[in-house]
């Protein structure tokens, strides 16, 4: 069941970037490639697993707001 939920909110998500004309860009992506995005200014959405921070396998998403050569920061709204 909960497979067929995530499948469900997948569709759902995919279907309302459209809806909103939000760009999507499917591609491997790394550190480097949220570091860039933060060095031009942009916000970098990152969809974490909880299990290290709740010890539950959920996720979690946070935002990437700066970098400052060794660390990534974030807001956490949790």
């Amino acid at each position: 069941d909960k497979r067929r939920v995530m499948e469900l909110a997948q569709v759902d998500f995919r279907r309302r970037a459209e809806l909103y004309g939000i760009p999507v860009n499917y591609r491997p992506f790394g550190i480097g490639d949220i570091r860039q995005a933060l060095a031009d200014g942009k916000l970098v959405l990152v969809l974490v697993s909880g299990f290290l921070m709740f010890g539950k396998k959920v996720p979690h998403w946070v935002l990437a707001i700066g970098d400052d050569g060794d660390h990534i920061l974030i807001h956490d709204p949790w």
